[in-house]
């Protein structure tokens, strides 16, 4: 195995390619070490290089978890001030040409500590130690539905390889702990709906069974002509006229005043009885970021040995439970 102090960006350590939501605590030594080598004095290395390859859209999360001394006889400390002194961490882009850096969100970077009560959420822990997508913010998406207002540097990052550089700040040999999280979104079909007016009665259309006492099925070649005057009317996936006097008529509204209308699409199922038809905003899943601590331990236990126990230095970067 070829140990880090022979390693560069040419040639990292690859921690493999991810499809799901996964950690990592990353460990090592850095800084000098007083040998007599081949053609002088020193040994080991300032840089550790490694390599994560992302097989679909996710988040990168880094952060400094602990620090200690070589020459220390205490355990990794996670005091602030040799964190943020001793050690830096780095992240570039190998996908783009030439290789682009990317900063990490700290904890006074944008909508990292901005809570807002509008619909009673809350920034803190969301983009914390989060790899950004984009070097800076063009507002070319800009978007003030979203929580992040469209921010390209709070986006996902694409699927690709990417290179995490631990540096040595000082010229002094020490251990180091640095967290990993690769996340990937996962999808929630649970929603909520704010009602403008809680005063009164509010509605709400959902998917029904498609049968004929509550659609008119219109062939999917028409031959004749055909009024839609009671139900809506429903053809699955495609429908094509075929007689040149054949018409579809959709009347205004029914009898009993309700506007009518023809749908021609793929035929929701049973899977979709009782849902809202939701034409959702592009993206509207991440305009809040939520991290499970749930799903971070699931995570660690699931690619980690029984006796290689939760770090509860993750828990501190989660936001929900």
């Amino acid at each position: 195995m070829t140990a880090q102090r022979e390693r560069s960006q040419h040639n990292p350590l690859n921690l493999g390619t991810f499809n799901t939501t996964s950690l990592r605590m990353l460990n090592g030594t850095l800084g000098p070490k007083s040998e007599v080598i081949s053609g002088g004095y020193g040994r080991e290395t300032y840089n550790h290089w490694f390599q994560v390859t992302l097989a679909s859209e996710a988040w990168l999360i880094l952060f400094k978890a602990s620090s200690e001394l070589a020459t220390g006889n205490n355990r990794l400390s996670n005091r602030k001030t040799p964190l943020t002194t001793r050690f830096s961490i780095n992240v570039l882009d190998q996908n783009k040409n030439p290789v682009q850096g990317r900063n990490i969100f700290q904890a006074d970077s944008t909508l990292v500590q901005n809570n807002r009560d509008n619909f009673h959420t809350t920034f803190d822990n969301s983009y914390t130690g989060q790899v950004m997508a984009a070097q800076s913010n063009l507002y070319n998406t800009f978007n003030s539905t979203n929580a992040d207002r469209g921010d390209d540097r709070y986006f996902p990052l694409r699927a690709g390889n990417y290179l995490i550089c631990i540096s040595a700040e000082r010229n002094e040999e020490f251990q180091y702990g640095v967290g990993l999280v690769v996340e990937f979104q996962t999808p929630n079909d649970e929603l909520f709906f704010l009602c403008e007016d809680t005063s009164e009665i509010t509605y709400l259309v959902t998917e029904n069974d498609l049968n004929p006492s509550v659609v008119e099925f219109v062939p999917e070649e028409v031959t004749n002509s055909i009024t839609l005057s009671t139900f809506n009317g429903f053809t699955e996936n495609l429908c094509t006229i075929v007689d040149p006097n054949g018409v579809v008529q959709v009347n205004y509204q029914n009898s009993d005043g309700n506007p009518l209308s023809w749908l021609i699409g793929t035929d929701p199922g049973d899977i979709a009885i009782g849902r809202v038809l939701l034409d959702a905003t592009e993206n509207w899943i991440d305009t809040t970021h939520e991290h499970s601590l749930t799903a971070w331990r699931e995570a660690w236990q699931r690619d980690h040995s029984m006796d290689d126990k939760f770090p509860n230095v993750f828990a501190t970067y989660t936001n929900v439970a």
